[in-house]
C-alpha cells in the first residue's frame, strides 16, 4: 500500500499505473465526500483500451482496466489516499515489499478535474443563494401578517348609539402608535357591566391601551360635569398657546398649585389667561374634543363653586386629551408634555385615588381627579378620575366619570373598583 495527498501520486512508479490512478483519484475523493457521481471513463495507458468506472458513495471504490489489472483506492477521511495493487506483475514500488514508501514527484492535477471542481463549487453557491432567497421570502411573508393594527377613527359614546361596553381602535390629533402587541381583553366586559349595574349613580368610562391601539367605552356616553378634571385641559391649552416657549415662571407656579394641590384660585387665574370659554373652546376643537363644552361662566348664579367646574365632557374626549400628553403630536412639544405629566405624577397623596385602584406601588401613574357636590345636602356628587398608568407590563389611559353618587367616598369607591378590573384585564 502507498499513500499520498488527494490528487497526487509521487515517487518512482510504473508510468502507466500513475496515469491510470491519477485519472481516478479525484473521482475517489468525490465519492468519499458522499457526492452523487455519474459514470466516468479512464484510460489504461499503453494498452489503448478503456473501461467504464461506476463510483459509489462509499469511501472505497475499485477500478479494473482489465481482468489482470486492478487498483483499490481507499479514502480514510484523514486527508490521505491509500492505493493498493492487486496485480502480481506490479513493480516493487507497488508490492508489499515496500508497501508504504511515499512518492516525491508531484503530478499536476488534470485540467478536467480542476474544471469539474469549479463547476461543483459554482453549483453549491447557487444552491445556497436559492435557499437564502426562499428563507427571506418566507420571513417577509410572515412579517406582513403581523403589522400595525388599523385605527379607523375615534368612536365617541355619544355617537355610538348604544349603551354597555364597546371596543374600537382609534386615532386623533396624535400620531398612531406602531406595535405588534397581542390584542388585549376587553376590560369593560360582562364583569364590569355587572359591577356598574350594581352601583348607584350614572357611570361612564373609557380606556385606551397604548400597546395595542385598542380602546373601549362603558356606559351611555352622555356628557357629564368635569369638576376639577377640567384643570388638565386648561394646562394643555396654556402650553399650546405658548408656541413651544413653555409657561412663564408665574404661570408655572400657578399650574403647580392647580394640578398638584387642585387649588381653585390658581385655576380661575389660569382659566382667564387661557382665554376663558372662547379660548378653551378653540383648543378643544384643535385637540379633537368634539363632546366637550366649556362652561360659559366662572361665577354662575345659584352655584357656590367656580363655574369652570361645570364644563361638560365625555370619557372618550378625556382619553383624547390624555393622549396628547403621552404621544407625539402637533399641539404640544416633548418638553411640554413631560412638564404636564410631571405635575400629574406628583399630585398630593390625599388625592391619589381613582384610576390608581389596585395599581401596585412602583407603577407610574399620572392623574387628575375631580369632585363636586351638586346640591346643598351633599347627597348628589360628581366624582371623576382620569390618568395614565404605566408599568408591570401595562401601558394604558383610563377616564371614569360618575354622577348621582350619594357621597364623595361612594363615588371614589366606585371608580377604584372599576379601575381594579381594568388593571387586571390588561395584564
Amino acid at each position: 500500500m502507498v499513500t499520498g495527498l488527494p490528487g497526487r501520486l509521487d515517487g518512482p512508479a510504473d508510468d502507466v499505473l500513475k496515469r491510470d490512478v491519477s485519472a481516478t483519484i479525484r473521482t475517489a475523493f468525490r465519492a468519499a465526500e458522499g457526492e452523487p457521481l455519474g459514470l466516468g471513463r479512464v484510460r489504461t495507458g499503453d494498452r489503448g483500451s478503456s473501461s467504464m468506472v461506476r463510483p459509489t458513495r462509499a469511501a472505497e471504490m475499485r477500478w479494473r482496466a482489465m481482468p489482470s489489472r486492478a487498483v483499490q483506492l481507499t479514502w480514510h477521511r484523514t486527508g490521505r489516499l491509500h492505493i493498493v495493487s492487486n496485480e502480481p506483475e506490479m513493480t516493487p514500488a507497488y508490492r508489499s515489499s515496500s508497501p508504504r514508501r511515499p512518492w516525491s514527484e508531484p503530478a499536476r492535477r488534470p485540467r478536467h478535474a480542476r474544471t469539474a471542481r469549479f463547476r461543483e463549487t459554482s453549483l453549491a453557491l447557487a444552491a445556497v443563494a436559492i435557499v437564502l432567497g426562499v428563507v427571506l421570502v418566507v420571513a417577509l411573508a410572515r412579517g406582513g401578517s403581523t403589522g400595525e393594527m388599523p385605527r379607523p377613527g375615534v368612536q365617541h359614546p355619544a355617537t355610538a348609539g348604544a349603551t354597555g361596553s364597546s371596543t374600537t381602535t382609534t386615532s386623533s390629533a396624535v400620531g398612531p402608535k406602531s406595535t405588534t402587541a397581542a390584542v388585549a381583553a376587553d376590560p369593560f366586559g360582562a364583569a364590569a357591566e355587572s359591577y356598574v349595574a350594581g352601583r348607584t349613580g350614572t357611570i361612564s368610562a373609557a380606556a385606551y391601551d397604548l400597546q395595542t391601539g385598542q380602546d373601549w367605552t362603558l356606559g351611555d356616553g352622555a356628557p357629564q360635569d368635569t369638576a376639577s378634571v377640567v384643570k388638565v385641559v386648561i394646562l394643555e391649552a396654556l402650553l399650546a398657546r405658548s408656541d413651544g416657549a413653555g409657561l412663564s415662571s408665574s404661570q408655572q407656579s400657578l399650574a403647580q398649585s392647580m394640578i398638584e394641590l387642585s387649588d381653585n384660585a390658581s385655576t380661575t387665574e389660569l382659566w382667564d389667561q387661557a382665554g376663558g370659554a372662547a379660548g378653551l373652546g378653540s383648543f378643544d376643537s384643535s385637540a379633537g374634543l368634539t363632546d366637550t363644552t366649556p362652561s360659559p361662566c366662572v361665577e354662575c348664579p345659584g352655584f357656590p363653586w367656580p363655574g369652570w367646574g361645570l364644563t361638560t365632557t365625555t370619557p372618550s374626549d378625556q382619553i383624547a386629551l390624555l393622549r396628547l400628553l403621552v404621544e407625539s403630536n402637533a399641539l404640544l412639544t416633548t418638553s411640554e408634555r413631560q412638564y404636564a405629566l410631571n405635575l400629574m405624577e406628583n399630585v398630593t397623596s390625599s388625592e391619589q385615588w381613582g384610576v390608581t385602584g389596585d395599581v401596585p406601588t412602583g407603577v407610574t401613574v399620572a392623574l387628575k381627579n375631580g369632585w363636586l357636590p351638586l346640591n346643598a345636602a351633599d347627597s348628589d356628587w360628581q366624582i371623576n378620575s382620569i390618568g395614565w398608568v404605566s408599568g408591570a407590563g401595562r401601558d394604558y389611559l383610563l377616564a371614569v366619570l360618575t354622577t348621582g353618587d350619594p357621597s364623595e367616598q361612594y363615588g371614589i369607591d366606585t371608580i377604584e373598583g372599576l379601575s381594579g378590573m381594568v388593571w387586571r384585564a390588561l395584564s
